[in-house]
C-alpha cells in the first residue's frame, strides 16, 4: 500500500479550515463593499408617465397628475446619476378595446444602464 506524502496528509486535515477562512474572507469583502458604496432607498418626483395605447385610439382626457413619484433602491453611485428621465414609468391600455375611463396600474423600471429597482410608485394607480 502507498503511503500519502506529509504535505498531503497535512492539505487533507487542514481543508476545512482553509474552506472556512475562504468563506470569511468573501464575507469580509462584501462588508467592505457595502460600507464603501451602501444601498439606499429614496423618492424620485416629478417621473413622467408613457400611456401605451391600442392603435387607433388617443387619450381625451388627461390624468391632472401627469406625473408620479418613484420610490427607487439603488446604491448611492447610482443614486448620483438618476435623474426622474432615468425612470419608465408606463400606464399600459393597449389590452382594452373600448373607449371609456379605466383605472390602469403602473410599471415602471430603471432604464439601463443604471441599476436600481422601483419599489413603490405614488400614486400607484391612475383613472384614465
Amino acid at each position: 500500500m502507498m503511503r500519502r506524502s506529509p504535505f498531503v496528509q497535512f492539505f487533507i486535515s487542514n481543508l476545512s479550515w482553509m474552506g472556512a477562512s475562504v468563506v470569511l474572507a468573501l464575507m469580509i469583502w462584501i462588508a467592505a463593499n457595502m460600507a464603501d458604496d451602501p444601498v439606499m432607498q429614496d423618492e424620485l418626483d416629478r417621473v413622467a408617465v408613457q400611456i401605451e395605447l391600442p392603435e387607433g385610439f388617443v387619450v381625451t382626457g388627461q390624468p391632472e397628475i401627469a406625473t408620479v413619484t418613484a420610490v427607487i433602491r439603488a446604491s448611492r453611485t447610482q443614486w448620483d446619476l438618476l435623474t426622474p428621465d432615468s425612470v419608465l414609468v408606463t400606464a399600459d391600455l393597449s389590452s382594452y378595446d373600448q373607449p371609456g375611463t379605466y383605472r390602469v396600474e403602473l410599471d415602471a423600471e430603471v432604464i439601463s444602464p443604471l441599476q436600481g429597482r422601483v419599489v413603490a410608485l405614488r400614486p400607484a394607480v391612475w383613472t384614465v
